[in-house]
């Protein structure tokens, strides 16, 4: 690539490589790591100008996305049996109900969003250090990349929700302590959806 100068390298990252979520550390520790390999070989490569483009998509409605009990019920069958005394079917329950009725799972962006990225990413003379394609990487790198790590339960991140929803944005707020839920939805529209994020509790609360 480096001998044939101007040509393009397109990596298909997640969201999860700049927010992890619960029950995703090797999936997100393999993305945050794809990330920080981009940007690197991107400045090392900019000499020869070589571009590196990186794809961050949220949800897709996928194989996956929409197999996801069945996903999680292959794997614990294949643990051993000290392993699944150990956490407990119900951890696997309560995982599979929480994972079906998140708002993120339930409303998965369409792949063609990434398709199209990819395109642009390699078709177009300047293409884009990063693409996000899809409402779910855009929220998510708002609301939860750009603000300090512990903004999703600060007065500044609820702020953000709160003033996205005056200008009837629709608003899906995550938050991590159990007494933020009910504070912030008092101060959101009914359309507004709060969840928590916890995957200790069955708690993925929503205003549908």
């Amino acid at each position: 690539l480096i001998t044939k100068r101007q040509c393009r390298i397109v990596n298909i990252c997640s969201a999860t490589g700049f927010f992890a979520i619960p029950n995703t550390c090797a999936y997100s520790t393999s993305k945050y790591a794809l990330e920080s390999f981009s940007d690197c070989l991107r400045r090392e490569m900019s000499p020869w100008d070589l571009k590196i483009s990186i794809i961050e998509p949220g949800t897709l409605r996928t194989p996956m996305n929409e197999g996801y009990a069945y996903i999680l019920q292959n794997l614990w069958n294949e643990l051993s049996t000290d392993i699944q005394e150990r956490w407990g079917i119900d951890f696997l329950n309560n995982l599979i109900i929480q994972g079906i009725n998140s708002p993120i799972m339930k409303h998965p962006d369409d792949p063609k969003r990434v398709v199209q990225a990819v395109q642009h990413a390699v078709m177009n003379i300047n293409p884009c250090i990063r693409y996000r394609p899809g409402w779910q990487a855009k929220l998510f790198f708002i609301v939860f990349y750009l603000p300090p790590t512990c903004s999703c339960d600060t007065a500044f991140g609820n702020g953000l929700d709160i003033e996205l929803d005056k200008q009837d944005f629709n608003v899906l707020s995550g938050v991590y302590l159990p007494n933020s839920v009910a504070s912030l939805r008092e101060k959101l529209l009914s359309k507004a959806t709060v969840f928590r994020l916890d995957i200790t509790k069955q708690e993925t609360c929503c205003n549908d």
